[in-house]
């Protein structure tokens, strides 16, 4: 899922290959030799960030002391995986938009009301990285409290993304599940941000960021208290992330450009 696209559909098959790596560090030490990026430079536009995407934290995270050195190090192994799940969702958002029959599309395949562009963005709309690795941060301290038993995000956010949002909602969300890799919670969190109860004024917000095609996750993370089942110290502690971590900054920041892309 890290390297390619594939979806199939009434009409057409699209395949994005993205040129990507999948890497499984024993260390910290060996995932930053690999990812050798400055994510606070690609933030500035100085640089993109790397196509090497990161299947599970290194165990020896937990044993990081120094809290801004745990930052930089969470950033840098988190950032590369949440732009690829945000590419991921602009490429199912454009496949609807594109689809000759949109119709049969959304409700056989989606289930998707035809005439109702809402539930589009509800389903399929990117998310500022600052939000999502804030939330991440805040749940795990910086993953340093990250384990196989313990989810990346919080329960109440988790919604399968592969499930219409009355699905995931009558489930009241999802249970963490045994992810093969960190784009799975990721997708998930994703998906339960863009459908979780009482989340309306956040997805307005969403919207009005796409429209001006500027993502802000701090205006986003100050709407999260109104999502229904967060506990307000989750939407604290997520808020303390972003301002410590000065995370808001990473929303500028860009994958590599795709080796190619076939439709």
């Amino acid at each position: 899922m890290f390297q390619s696209v594939t979806d199939t559909r009434i009409h057409a098959t699209a395949r994005s290959a993205v040129g990507g790596e999948s890497i499984s560090p024993v260390s910290v030490r060996s995932a930053m030799r690999r990812l050798t990026y400055d994510p606070w430079a690609a933030a500035a536009g100085r640089q993109s960030v790397p196509r090497i995407f990161l299947r599970r934290l290194p165990c020896d995270l937990a044993q990081v002391r120094r809290t801004a050195q745990a930052q930089q190090y969470f950033v840098a192994m988190m950032l590369p995986v949440v732009l690829r799940a945000n590419e991921i969702i602009s490429l199912q958002r454009s496949m609807l938009r594109a689809a000759p029959d949109t119709r049969a599309i959304r409700e056989a395949m989606w289930q998707l009301d035809a005439e109702n562009e809402e539930q589009l963005d509800r389903r399929f709309d990117v998310m500022p990285p600052s939000l999502i690795i804030a939330l991440a941060a805040a749940e795990t301290d910086w993953g340093r409290n990250y384990t196989s038993s313990r989810g990346l995000f919080p329960e109440a956010l988790s919604a399968p993304s592969a499930l219409p949002p009355s699905v995931a909602n009558a489930a009241n969300g999802l249970r963490h599940a045994h992810h093969a890799d960190l784009l799975g919670p990721v997708m998930d969190v994703l998906h339960g941000l863009n459908t979780a109860r009482g989340g309306e004024a956040l997805r307005r917000e969403r919207a009005r960021q796409r429209k001006r095609r500027k993502l802000d996750g701090y205006r986003l993370a100050l709407l999260l208290e109104q999502v229904q089942a967060l506990p307000q110290q989750t939407v604290s502690a997520t808020l303390y992330a972003l301002e410590g971590g000065a995370l808001s900054r990473l929303d500028a920041a860009q994958l590599d450009a795709p080796t190619a892309i076939f439709h």
